[in-house]
């Protein structure tokens, strides 16, 4: 049986923890982590991946919505977009910031002028941070088309509408290495290169080591070795996080993480005005509506609101 299906429904990837365990660990906001749920280190440790990747799926679905991620990911969209009176279209994806294009396919809806085509984005796609302009014109050809004088060829019509697929990069490359690095290496092998262009700056976060390199120029997107520009200052080891999130993020993340661990409840011993002590129950277990609301804070700025493409 033939379906029609969505074509951006194997795109949207599973989300990414923006921290390490490591990295909660030893921030100075972090909770004790050695008897989360009982039994031995191990299960402790499990757990504590766990919540990274619960706060990590908070953080992505309070400034992305349902589907996003603020880690680097590529995504596969369609749409119907109008074009522009300068034979253009400007594409307004979901998620940003925009890193790359990938590809982008248009049909005029209906049918009728110009033909169905695909577009080399080298060249013909200007790149903002929130959008994208397709330069249609170098597919535009002259003469006579019914409807639209003096226009023809295979490019498209001014102020028409036409279905339109794309892929695209969007955010911050979040990884870890997938090899140890010494001290004095001049490249690092993450486990995903996404995101990762020449020039591009990651911070590994290897405390109290951790270092901020530049990827060389002569890297090549998509390769599994980046090379730097100068060497690495100290070894790590693998698994460490490399990245370029803001900080803020990644403290937002530290917060949501030791919330949802203080979410476990508690009760509070409160002394009355007559000395009588009685036992609260508060809505938010240990105070962690403070955590919740700095996490929110300090988010508040990359929250992407969906207004259309």
């Amino acid at each position: 049986m033939t379906i029609a299906y969505a074509n951006y429904d194997q795109s949207y990837t599973n989300r990414i923890p923006l921290l390490t365990p490591q990295e909660y660990t030893s921030a100075p906001t972090s909770m004790d982590t050695s008897n989360l749920v009982g039994g031995n280190a191990q299960s402790n440790a499990t757990a504590l991946i766990e919540t990274i990747a619960r706060a990590s799926s908070w953080v992505d679905q309070f400034t992305m919505g349902s589907t996003g991620t603020l880690a680097a990911t590529r995504n596969t969209e369609s749409y119907r977009i109008w074009s522009s009176r300068d034979l253009t279209l400007k594409v307004h994806p979901r998620f940003w910031p925009i890193l790359e294009v990938d590809s982008f396919s248009y049909a005029q809806v209906g049918g009728g002028f110009g033909n169905a085509a695909s577009v080399t984005p080298a060249g013909n796609v200007w790149i903002e941070p929130q959008e994208f302009v397709v330069n249609l014109n170098g597919t535009s050809g002259f003469g006579f088309n019914s409807g639209f004088g003096g226009f023809g060829g295979t490019g498209i019509a001014p102020c028409s509408q036409y279905y339109c697929t794309w892929s695209y990069v969007n955010g911050y490359p979040v990884s870890t290495l997938t090899a140890s690095v010494a001290a004095g290496a001049t490249s690092i092998t993450p486990y995903s290169v996404i995101g990762i262009y020449p020039g591009t700056t990651l911070t590994l976060y290897d405390l109290p080591n951790d270092e901020q390199v530049q990827v060389a120029a002569s890297y090549v997107p998509g390769a599994a070795t980046v090379p730097l520009v100068g060497t690495t200052a100290y070894a790590h080891p693998t698994g460490v996080m490399v990245t370029n999130l803001p900080p803020a993020v990644k403290q937002a993340a530290i917060l949501a993480t030791t919330a949802f661990i203080k979410q476990r409840g508690s009760g509070a011993l409160v002394v009355a005005d007559m000395g009588a002590v009685t036992h609260e129950q508060t809505g938010m277990s240990q105070g962690s509506s403070s955590d919740w609301a700095e996490a929110e804070l300090l988010l508040e700025p990359f929250r992407q609101v969906f207004v259309g493409y």
